[in-house]
């Protein structure tokens, strides 16, 4: 973990100050090391493209036909004008060299900095042209990367979308809790570096690490996360057993699958750390992730409950809680669970949209375990299936008996049919990953509409009919 630096504060205050994207200054990010995201995938910039550059004004233009392509539009050039162009989606932006505005379907939109010609190349300036596309731009000052993320269609839900979405209002719980951000910031200190994003760490983590290493904590043991050898999922498992802070008192013994003596590790973290203070500092971060999550989970749910002609499980609601200590797009369920009021609990990690689709994942377990639990019958006469995935990635996550495979296999078919912008692809990467059942499920479930009996009923039928 890095120390905090004076120019990183001054970044972060600067940002957050000023509507425009600022670059880096001073060195913090030199040229050609300043990042472009277009939907969580990185632009590959090499000397025939031309790489982003922060320009006099310290703004950031990039290369005009690399970024617009990456981008999904179609991009010409007008020699007379010397007048970049690009369209997408019935939008039109062009982009004049030397001028302080843009044009968007002929309506001129004033900037504060120019398109400039470097080196035979053209290169714009990216929060005005993406955002005339609709697209949302951000940026993270500590990997210097600027994040583009596409705009999506606005859907008017149907009457009857519209009353599941509010029915669901009031058994759906946004909230953060300081367990969990007890004992992922002790992985952190400890040790836990996963990652899945190719951009690094999300701020917020990023800022947590480094104030924790300044603390200079004098643990039982510093590296608990490195000497125990175990991978996250058993300390995701140990939270669902662990009592309220300070104490952390496990409320059910800990398990093979869980970490044993957690809690006095954590009791003595809580205090040296003083997390009440550092929660206290980071939950507005958390606070606004949570907001961008609330109508596009009633809306994947209300639609996930309408499709499967089922009703939201009554468990007097579930907590939606956003992990920003862990890697990208890592999420999990936690079941009823009495440590949150009997509730049902699903956590998901960083992500730079709303991650939905783990979300819905997580739900569907709720809806379809306790089925597949009642068709032993069914699922057992397929076991034989386990010998072709015993060397698979699924195995190798955790998913080592056939009946936590069919149950996978369902709901990563079901989540996968269910968010947009995922398909059928996915479902067969899913297959080859040990998931055996995923792309079939995925496509018999198109005959479910016209199905006249019950889900149940539905999952009996295709096991029933699965040939191996």
């Amino acid at each position: 973990m890095r120390k905090n630096n004076l120019i990183s504060v001054v970044l972060i205050i600067a940002i957050i100050m000023s509507t425009v994207l600022v670059a880096p200054l001073n060195g913090f990010a030199a040229e050609n090391n300043i990042k472009i995201s277009i939907n969580d995938e990185l632009i590959e910039f090499n000397n025939t493209s031309g790489y982003p550059f922060a320009d006099s004004n310290s703004r950031i233009l990039v290369p005009f036909r690399v970024t617009l392509e990456k981008f999904g539009a179609t991009v010409s050039w007008n020699q007379d004008t010397k007048t970049a162009i690009a369209e997408k989606d019935g939008i039109k932006v062009e982009i004049p060299l030397g001028a302080k505005y843009i044009l968007k379907n002929g309506e001129r939109i004033e900037n504060d900095t120019e398109a400039v010609s470097k080196d035979g190349k053209t290169y714009l300036p990216i929060r005005k042209v993406m955002e005339a596309f609709g697209a949302t731009v951000g940026w993270n000052s500590f990997n210097s990367t600027v994040t583009i993320v596409s705009a999506k269609p606005v859907i008017v839900p149907s009457q009857e979308l519209t009353e599941l979405i509010n029915e669901l209002k009031n058994q759906i719980i946004f909230e953060n809790d300081i367990r969990t951000f007890t004992i992922y910031a002790f992985m952190n200190y400890t040790g836990y570096d996963d990652e899945n994003n190719k951009s690094g760490f999300h701020e917020v983590r990023k800022m947590v690490r480094d104030d924790l290493e300044a603390l200079k904590l004098d643990l039982t043991d510093n590296n608990f996360y490195t000497n125990h050898g175990k991978d996250y999922a058993y300390y995701k498992n140990s939270l669902k057993k662990l009592g309220a802070a300070p104490d952390f008192t496990p409320i059910e013994p800990l398990g093979k699958y869980e970490i044993q003596g957690i809690d006095k590790y954590l009791k003595e973290f809580y205090v040296k750390a003083n997390i009440e203070e550092l929660y206290k500092k980071y939950k507005p971060y958390y606070d606004r992730e949570l907001a961008k999550y609330s109508y596009n989970v009633y809306e994947s749910i209300a639609k996930t409950n309408n499709f499967l002609r089922v009703d939201t499980p009554r468990s007097d609601g579930f907590y939606i809680e956003v992990n920003l200590l862990d890697a990208y797009y890592r999420g999990f369920g936690l079941g009823n669970i009495d440590l949150y009021k009997g509730k049902g609990v699903i956590l998901t990690g960083p992500s730079n949209e709303p991650n939905i689709i783990n979300i819905t994942h997580e739900y569907l377990h709720g809806i379809i375990n306790p089925m597949i639990d009642n068709l032993d019958n069914e699922v057992n006469r397929l076991s034989n299936n386990m010998q072709y995935v015993q060397q698979s990635n699924a195995v190798k996550q955790g998913y080592d008996n056939w009946d936590e495979i069919v149950k996978e296999s369902f709901v990563r078919a079901l989540s996968r049919k269910m968010v947009d912008g995922n398909s059928i692809e996915s479902a067969k990467r899913e297959t080859n990953d040990g998931f055996v059942l995923t792309e079939y499920v995925y496509n018999r479930f198109d005959e479910y509409n016209d199905y006249k009996g019950n889900l149940e009923q539905f999952i009996s039928k295709i096991l029933t009919e699965y040939k191996n």
